[in-house]
């Protein structure tokens, strides 16, 4: 069993069933999943890299999109399968690595990923954002920001970097961003500031996301 399958084995089992799983998952979440919602067609195809337990593409595939995800842990892939079925929709799960997708995948309408790319080296994250943005239309990337403190790591490489440097390497990766968010926040009100104010307002959010496009394509940009 691998560290993370461990950590959300225990997840699973804390909250009593799969559902509960999903919904306490979901609940922090609720800003990247309204921004997948925005820039995904029901008609299109999602993927998730680095799925983990499937939470995510449980909920989205119970609200009627097309999804699937990829994950290197063969043991996250186990768990992530039994996740799905909650959504009661066919959700295709699969072992894949980040920048080698396999063949039957294609491309996608949008892509997304959650704490993932804060483990790779910035060589890796732009080469990751690059790779993405020649499979598909839309990326949209989540990662933990430096709210964090290292002693709050969970698998040991995380790097909790600064809104800051997350901009530098979109830039460096020559992608666009149609729009940042803010999220994850256990305080209400500085989530409503954050969000009134378009991150303008000095608040560092735990997680930041960014929705990217190739270079040329983006109309918009909500500066945090």
């Amino acid at each position: 069993m691998s560290k993370w399958s461990y950590v959300y084995g225990e997840e699973i089992a804390k909250a009593g069933s799969v559902e509960s799983f999903v919904f306490s998952r979901i609940s922090y979440k609720k800003r990247l999943i309204k921004a997948i919602c925005k820039h995904a067609s029901k008609s299109g195809r999602i993927l998730e890299i680095g799925c983990g337990s499937g939470a995510s593409l449980a909920f989205l595939g119970s609200l009627g999109y097309s999804v699937s995800g990829i994950d290197s842990d063969v043991n996250m892939i186990r768990i992530a399968k039994e996740v799905v079925g909650f959504s009661n929709n066919k959700v295709d799960i699969r072992v894949g690595d980040l920048f080698n997708w396999p063949d039957e995948i294609g491309f996608q309408d949008l892509v997304f990923s959650n704490g993932v790319l804060e483990h790779f080296s910035n060589e890796r994250i732009v080469e990751a954002i690059q790779y993405c943005l020649s499979k598909s239309e839309t990326v949209i990337i989540s990662v933990p920001t430096n709210y964090f403190s290292n002693s709050q790591r969970i698998h040991g490489d995380e790097r909790f970097l600064s809104v800051k440097f997350w901009k530098k390497i979109i830039n460096d990766s020559g992608a666009e961003c149609l729009e940042t968010f803010g999220f994850c926040f256990k305080n209400k009100v500085l989530e409503t500031i954050y969000c009134f104010t378009r991150g303008l307002f000095p608040i560092r959010p735990p997680f930041i996301g960014f929705v990217l496009k190739k270079s040329g394509q983006a109309k918009y940009f909500f500066g945090v």
